[in-house]
């Protein structure tokens, strides 16, 4: 069998909380003329949690309990050309923190915190300059800011956030506060974005962004975003190409299948529909890797949704498969809410699964009782496709979750969580002493000021 090591790296290798994913970012206005507008932004995000299992290898079972939290504050200004468009730009700092045990993953020991720049770019949109393409159709930007294609599945941080992390070698350390869970820091170093009849049925994309992360290897990508919209029908085509990475963190003992990131070629096909179903949703994603120096890879997935609008707390429900192949690449994926691409609080944070080598079958149930206020849960059941030359990573795992938008600046999100692995680290499995059941509980607490 191969190093334990290797595999529980193995696409462990991006984590982004969905709640800092939607977070809405408030703009206070410092000046504001007719053409001119200079503004701040202030918000910060605090975390607590707790897990009774670790799965950080080769060391003993012990309950982990630590706190996460970062405050993100910038200027940003937007000035009108007379009839040339708008050139806009932002520049901001986060300071981040992470104290107690660490998390049970081994990405933090809960010793970090620093302040780092965030935002750093400037950008131009055309107004009116050009009709064909819509107002603003023609959007250019450089510099560090975040990029997010589609629901996530590919590209949506540069994370993870790793600090002083006992289960890494010291070069994937980042100084940056640590922030494992929350992701205070998302943006990409070096990006160049040219966005193209964005509000028109067909808009088009090209970029390039370069990671800030050691974690990532550094790896610049470049590639285009086809996208069509017809009132409720979406379809998406992305392609990605790798350009260059870091060869001395490419290490497949630490980092797996991600390590053969080079010249790497992506095809993607999103979509979305209600398919003419008023409350019903239907979405599929399938991908495919073309590596250069390894076998290729892909990873897919079907989802269908309904809401019940006509009954009280409107509850909804989906279901959702989703496969991936043993040598796929995690790349940057991010999410939008619970339950998206990090699948199972416990599972895609700590224990694995993490998006490879497996095969996951999830259905969610949520109530929204006021605008204000939604709960859920969402039942995951892993399955490992190779277990042979791989750790047994299948398990089960329920959360249940809270969203509390108490005002326009306070969310206040609890989460409880149930996770059931099949084998633990002395059979095949990751979790440290045994395989009973684990329960893990976080709060985050959010402020836009």
């Amino acid at each position: 069998m191969k190093n334990k090591l290797y595999w529980f790296f193995y696409g462990n290798l991006i984590n982004f909380s969905a709640l800092s994913a939607s977070a809405v970012y408030a703009e206070i206005s410092l000046y504001q003329q007719k053409n001119t507008e200079i503004y701040a932004t202030v918000n910060g995000t605090l975390g607590m949690f707790h897990s009774n299992k670790g799965y950080i290898p080769e060391t003993e079972n012990q309950k982990y309990n630590w706190q996460e939290g970062y405050v993100q504050y910038g200027l940003g200004i937007n000035k009108k050309i007379a009839n040339e468009g708008t050139v806009y730009a932002k520049t901001s700092l986060v300071t981040a923190v992470t104290l107690g045990d660490g998390d049970a993953g081994g990405y933090t020991d809960g010793s970090e915190s620093a302040t780092k720049i965030e935002d750093a770019y400037i950008g131009w949109k055309s107004g009116n300059i050009f009709p064909i393409l819509g107002e603003d159709g023609l959007d250019i930007s450089y510099g560090r800011q975040n990029l997010c294609l589609g629901d996530g599945f590919l590209i949506c941080a540069d994370a993870p956030n790793l600090g002083n992390a006992p289960a890494f070698p010291k070069q994937y350390h980042h100084d940056g506060g640590g922030t494992y869970y929350l992701a205070g820091h998302r943006n990409f170093k070096d990006t160049a974005i040219l966005k193209l009849a964005k509000n028109k049925p067909i808009s088009l994309s090209l970029f390039t962004f370069k990671s800030n992360n050691p974690i990532q290897m550094y790896a610049r990508f470049t590639g285009t975003n086809l996208n069509y919209q017809y009132n409720k029908h979406h379809l998406e085509f992305t392609y990605l190409q790798n350009n260059s990475l870091d060869h001395y963190l490419a290490t497949p003992e630490t980092l797996g299948t991600n390590a053969f990131r080079e010249k790497m070629k992506v095809y993607s096909l999103h979509g979305t529909s209600n398919l003419n179903l008023q409350n019903a949703l239907f979405s599929f994603e399938y991908a495919y890797q073309n590596k250069k120096n390894s076998d290729t890879a892909n990873a897919w997935y079907i989802k269908t949704g309904y809401i019940f609008s006509n009954l009280k707390w409107e509850p909804s429900i989906f279901v959702r498969y989703s496969r991936f192949s043993e040598n796929w690449d995690n790349l940057f994926v991010g999410a939008a809410e619970y339950g998206t691409w990090f699948q199972g609080e416990v599972a895609y944070n700590y224990s694995g699964p993490f998006n490879n080598n497996t095969q996951i079958s999830t259905v969610g149930l949520n109530f929204s009782p006021k605008e204000n206020l939604s709960f859920g849960a969402i039942f995951y059941k892993f399955d490992t496709l190779n277990k042979v030359d791989a750790p047994n990573l299948s398990g089960k795992e329920l959360d249940i979750y809270g969203v509390w938008n108490i005002n326009e600046k306070l969310m206040l999100s609890p989460v409880l969580a149930f996770y059931k692995p099949e084998d633990d680290d002395t059979n095949n499995g990751l979790q440290n002493g045994n395989h009973k059941l684990n329960f893990y509980y976080s709060i985050i607490l959010s402020y836009s000021f």
